[in-house]
């Protein structure tokens, strides 16, 4: 497959080195390929893909930048109108693909004709027949510093091209304002992250847009819809929710318009706004509108003519992703099953030709189909997706980022999780092992971020050894979890300190076992203090959490360590938040172990009611 020749014929002469080396690269991955097809577990070969199609993407991103500026050079020559022997010279250099030539005479045209200019935009006193000639003039100008900017960035291998053409940009968004010259600036301050002038960049040119349309609907709504979309995307980034989304919803009424006046010209537009608008109500959890958002641009894009559905592929292989996410947190697995296996089709077909751009959204469809199977009890299939994922997370992981070891170790817990519950304990207890050695390693390069998980699975261990009753691993495991959850609570009290509770619950359980009775009674009363500091700051959403921890506690001092008074005055409590919260008549899952300690102590449950 030679992809860079399906797409650049042979009057692209201009870039024959460049399109050179992409056929040469499209030839090694189709060997690549054919190899991986043929021994898809043997790991060299999609190694070797991925590494091709890293170096063919950043040369096509190159030819692709390349084109669009050529494209725009030949407009702009085009509307500028000089007879002068170094204009002439510097465009003859530029159709003969020679750039750095081109930009020096063009270069030098302009610095000797920049003092002409002096004084034309004082205009307030020219008169109508001035003022024309002086705005053409102040045109002309502006798309003079316009080609020099293009043809300085056009140059990839000069190291200053971004510093230097910003400034001839700059130059000419002071002479003369053209939308060109707004959307180019705003890419160098984007490159930049000066966020914030380019939302006023933008605000400025959408309100001129705006009430030019007004004259002129057909030439300047396309301005206003694309603008609209710029912003929206701008507050979004700066979490501006509410003028995010009346961005998107003006940039999809601008497109509807336009659409429906000329469906070829802008048909693109309105389904791509459709998938904009229906992510970002995905972002905000306003799940309903999101998944209607959804359909009606799948359906729309499947409906049109031509290519259009072909195009937006990675979008809809996304959206179907997204939507069967939606799904998921409703609960509804089986058609989440559904809309990943569609999408994972749809990704196994792009990532064949592109790996480094679709491999990652591949393996994640195939991660989260195997969560689906292991809900609805496809454990066979739950396990064969879980060592899918782990096989091409842990490619990635060795050829694109380090960052995918995470997704390495996520898949490995919930490997295991699938391996526990087939009876394979030595199976999942090696993969929880290897998911937490590669958990310590992230730590040391991040602590915030991977921290908590490496706690949940060393807790997860601990259970598994627990169940196994290999107690002493149990009880070391959970006194590591331990202490992992008492560093993230002291960063953050509330999110954590549940974590605390649970594990110092689970662990005066192993240390009764072991007949560690004053650590176990230790652990208990911690455990009681944190749920009841819980409980009171947040009443009712811990009440069956402090309720069981105290029925605990109060066996615990029925058997291991006997105490009536303390026995019964913790159940006296339970029953009493229970009572005072209105919950004691649904209380069924306690009312045992109630009538268990009261028995354990002589008490009469009717005797204790009454007080």
């Amino acid at each position: 497959m030679n992809f860079a020749y399906q797409h650049y014929d042979n009057q692209d002469f201009r870039f024959e080195k460049i399109l050179v080396s992409i056929k040469d690269l499209d030839e090694r991955f189709e060997k690549a390929r054919k190899n991986h097809n043929k021994y898809p577990y043997a790991p060299d070969f999609l190694s070797e893909m991925l590494k091709i199609d890293r170096d063919r993407t950043k040369k096509l991103d190159k030819l692709e930048a390349l084109k669009k500026l050529d494209k725009e050079l030949a407009q702009n020559f085009e509307q500028l109108s000089m007879d002068s022997g170094r204009f002439l010279k510097a465009k003859e250099f530029y159709e003969k693909g020679e750039f750095t030539k081109a930009r020096a005479a063009f270069q030098i045209e302009s610095e000797q004709t920049e003092g002409e200019f002096e004084g034309l935009e004082d205009v307030d006193s020219f008169d109508e027949a001035k003022l024309l000639e002086t705005q053409e003039l102040l045109l002309g100008k502006a798309l003079e510093y316009l080609i020099l900017a293009k043809l300085i960035i056009i140059n990839f291998d000069w190291p200053e091209r971004f510093g230097k053409s910003a400034n001839s940009l700059r130059q000419s968004l002071a002479t003369s304002k053209i939308q060109e010259q707004v959307s180019a600036l705003s890419s160098f301050l984007q490159e930049h992250k000066v966020f914030n002038r380019i939302v006023e960049l933008f605000k400025g040119t959408l309100e001129s847009f705006q009430k030019a349309a007004e004259e002129d609907p057909r030439a300047f709504r396309p301005n206003v819809a694309k603008t609209l979309k710029k912003l929206a995307a701008l507050y979004a980034f700066s979490n501006q929710n509410d003028k995010a989304l009346e961005g998107f919803k003006g940039a999809l009424a601008s497109y509807s318009l336009l659409a429906e006046e000329q469906p070829t010209d802008y048909f693109h537009e309105l389904v791509e706004s459709l998938f904009n608008l229906a992510d970002f109500y995905r972002e905000l959890h306003r799940y309903d509108e999101a998944m209607a958002g959804y359909e009606e641009a799948l359906y729309k894009s499947k409906a049109s003519e031509g290519t259009l559905y072909d195009d937006y592929l990675p979008k809809v292989a996304m959206s179907l992703f997204n939507l069967a996410d939606i799904y998921v947190d409703n609960g509804k697995f089986d058609k989440a099953i559904e809309g990943f296996e569609k999408a994972l089709s749809l990704y196994d077909a792009l990532a064949k030709k592109h790996p480094i751009d679709h491999l990652p959204n591949f393996a994640h469809t195939i991660f989260n189909l195997a969560n689906c199977y292991t809900a609805v009890d496809r454990i066979d299939e739950a396990e064969d997706a879980y060592q899918k994922a782990l096989y091409l997370y842990k490619e990635l992981a060795e050829e694109l980022s380090w960052e995918y070891l995470s997704d390495v170790a996520n898949s490995l817990m919930n490997l295991a999780v699938v391996h526990n519950s087939q009876k394979r304990y030595d199976e999942a207890i090696d993969g929880l092992l290897e998911s937490i050695s590669i958990y310590w390693e992230l730590v040391e390069e991040n602590t915030s971020i991977f921290l908590q998980d490496l706690a949940d699975t060393i807790y997860r261990l601990a259970d598994l050894y627990l169940e196994i009753n290999q107690l002493e691993e149990a009880t070391e495991e959970y006194e590591e979890a331990l202490h992992l959850y008492r560093i993230l609570a002291n960063e953050s009290r509330a999110d954590f300190l549940p974590d605390v509770a649970k594990t110092l619950s689970e662990l005066a359980k192993m240390y009764t076992l072991a007949e560690d009775f004053d650590d176990a009674e230790e652990a208990f009363e911690e455990a009681l203090d944190v749920f009841r500091g819980l409980e009171a700051d947040n009443p009712g959403e811990y009440l069956r959490y402090l309720v069981l921890m105290l029925l605990k506690f109060a066996i615990f001092y029925s058997v291991a360590k006997p105490n009536k008074e303390m026995a019964i005055a913790l159940t006296t409590e339970a029953l009493q938040k229970l009572i005072k919260n209105q919950e004691f008549q649904h209380s069924g899952e306690f009312e045992e172990m109630v009538k268990w300690i009261l028995q354990a102590n002589g008490v009469d449950l009717n005797d204790l009611r009454s007080e």
